[in-house]
């Protein structure tokens, strides 16, 4: 007797999604408070869903996070010197909640105030600048679903580092009505990127600094 494969669950989730019940924000820090959810898990909450952060190389194991990612992540974290005389600071892959479904973890986020201000509080998109992700097999979710998360929370300024076409992408005024920013540059090797966190503190960054 032939016995059958077992079912598959790969896209029953998809076909029953409005049977879902989402998660709040409140509900998530709940679950991690009670132990039932790990805080060193590579999940952020996205949509009410927890969601795998990918930081693999296209094409490689997605569990397994790229060497040019991480590269790039500590390269973002060092501008944090750089920042701290104009009252802010740079937080590595730390979460931001965006009340009432979602808490992503930027790779990195220029946030107002010292990190003490932050003691027993997390950043919310008002105490956001700019925000920052490596994109390499994420690419396409970072422009689509992280752009949305951000435009929607009206944080000024959005940065991919693509390690895929080897550019940086800068993204300006948000538009919450669509989720996406109405302004895009693209910065090539040989050319600086400029961020104005403020009027008149502009960050210059070769773009060589941050594409390995």
């Amino acid at each position: 007797m032939m016995m059958s494969a077992p079912p598959t669950r790969s896209t029953d989730w998809m076909q029953s999604r409005a049977a879902l019940v989402p998660l709040t924000v409140e509900q998530y820090h709940e679950m991690i408070r009670r132990g039932i959810l790990p805080e060193t898990t590579r999940a952020e909450l996205v949509d009410g869903f927890l969601v795998l952060k990918d930081r693999s190389k296209r094409g490689e194991d997605p569990m397994v996070v790229g060497s040019e990612h991480r590269w790039a992540v500590e390269k973002l974290r060092q501008l944090d010197g750089r920042v701290r005389g104009w009252g802010m600071h740079v937080a590595s892959q730390q979460p931001v909640t965006l009340p009432p479904i979602h808490e992503p973890e930027p790779d990195a986020s220029f946030v107002v105030g010292p990190l003490d201000d932050y003691r027993a509080r997390t950043p919310t998109a008002a105490d956001v600048l700019c925000v920052c992700e490596v994109a390499d097999s994420s690419l396409d979710y970072d422009r689509r679903t992280k752009q949305r998360l951000y435009a929607t929370a009206r944080i000024p300024l959005y940065v991919i580092v693509n390690l895929v076409e080897r550019v940086i992408e800068l993204r300006a005024d948000p538009d919450p009505s669509n989720g996406r920013y109405a302004r895009r540059q693209i910065i090539a090797p040989g050319q600086v990127l400029e961020i104005e966190l403020r009027p008149g503190q502009v960050l210059a960054i070769p773009a060589a600094d941050l594409l390995p």
